[in-house]
């Protein structure tokens, strides 16, 4: 165990949790404290060698100190000395390019930039910059981590130390797929992933204005968004942007090309007439923007809706189904359909309305009471709560 790492276990203590705990009180503490701990052994205080070599003066300490203090700083790629650059930012940015920002350097003459697709190991130099704080790497590819670490090229010639190494994922250009109404008022809209994306950004414009951020769709698998706009048929511009988390800075990729959509309103007014014992009207208000109607019928109201017309155009405002029974109660919702670039989009179904239609009634007799009375027989209806004789 001079060598290497030793892991001995207590043969009188175990954990909360029943297993068996380290045997030195150091280690078996700091993990019931919840404290990631090791033990360094530097030398022995009973040995006179060791005690002579590594422990009779401050100096001595300290040099043990600064051992150890290296061995973590060259763990965590850090370094010491003035001569660093601090490297400030690194994200994603438009045209899928990651950015690499740093303070500047008292006498720093350049500064180079190198990288790896390796945390640690494997670094080259890819360009140096004389003025600016920072560099636009374009040479990679989207959705893939790089690794980048800056050295300062002092006035005199001399080089600085290499800033720790820091990672960037540059974003590609977000793609919209379509806008489309869902719902009255409502606009669906999806996008394709972006390789490397945490989240999304969502943009809108109306009537040709201005676009504004509307929401920020966490999650890089996510690919729809519903939004609720003020109008029914009118035109949204929508855009998408993808976004992640780079070093102390959110990275973005290209906004995506505009698509737009229109909503269109739930039929309203709608009214049933029963037209005799085999056929009711549905009526409803026409729907600004609407292409079509569908006709959606069930016989028990918190039944299975089926379709069962598709209007001609969004000029028929009336339907008659004559395909239903007498004195059977049947259930009805009504939808709007647009279409709007090639995407077609729906209000939504409407509330339920009922109809019952009533058994036709057959004249059974009609017959003389008197010189200006005749007299009038027909079968009765179950439910009929009236007759309607015409002559």
């Amino acid at each position: 165990w001079a060598g290497g790492l030793l892991t001995q276990n207590s043969s009188d203590y175990k954990y909360d949790d029943g297993s068996v705990a380290d045997y030195l009180a150091v280690i078996r503490n700091c993990k019931k404290a919840g404290i990631p701990a090791i033990l360094i052994e530097h030398a022995f205080l009973t040995g006179t060698y060791d005690y002579n070599t590594f422990l009779n003066s401050d100096e001595k300490l300290r040099a043990l100190g600064v051992a150890d203090a290296t061995a973590i700083a060259e763990r965590y790629g850090l370094r010491k000395g003035n001569n660093t650059a601090n490297v400030k930012t690194i994200a994603s940015v438009s045209g899928g390019k990651i950015r690499v920002e740093w303070d500047p350097v008292e006498n720093g003459a350049k500064y180079e930039i190198h990288r790896s697709t390796k945390p640690e190991t494997d670094f080259e130099k890819i360009d140096t910059v004389s003025k600016a704080l920072y560099y636009e790497d374009s040479d990679v590819t989207k959705g893939k981590t790089y690794y980048y670490s800056v050295r300062v090229i002092l006035n005199d010639g001399s080089p600085g130390e290499y800033s720790r190494p820091l990672p960037g994922v540059a974003l590609g250009k977000a793609n919209l797929a379509s806008a489309a109404s869902v719902g009255s008022k409502k606009m669906k809209v999806r996008w394709d992933t972006v390789k490397g994306a945490a989240g999304y950004y969502l943009y809108r414009s109306s009537d040709g204005g201005k676009f504004s951020q509307i929401a920020s769709v966490s999650g890089g698998t996510a690919t729809e968004y519903v939004d609720t706009v003020s109008k029914n048929n009118t035109v949204y511009d929508y855009k998408v942007q993808a976004y992640n988390q780079g070093i102390n800075k959110t990275g973005v990729g290209s906004v995506s090309e505009i698509v737009s959509g229109k909503t269109v309103a739930v039929p309203s007014g709608i009214t049933l007439s029963i037209v005799d014992d085999s056929a009711i009207t549905l009526s409803w208000k026409k729907v600004s923007g609407a292409e079509f109607y569908e006709i959606y019928r069930s016989t028990s109201e918190n039944g299975s809706y089926k379709k069962i017309e598709t209007t001609a155009s969004g000029k028929v405002t009336s339907y008659t189904d004559d395909s239903i029974k007498a004195g059977k109660t049947y259930f009805y919702k009504i939808q709007a359909v647009n279409e709007y670039e090639g995407q077609t989009g729906y209000s939504g179904l409407s509330a339920v309305y009922a109809g019952k239609t009533v058994a036709r009634s057959n004249v059974t007799y009609v017959k003389s009471v008197n010189s200006t009375t005749l007299e009038i027989g027909w079968e009765k209806i179950p439910d009929a709560y009236g007759y309607r004789l015409k002559r």
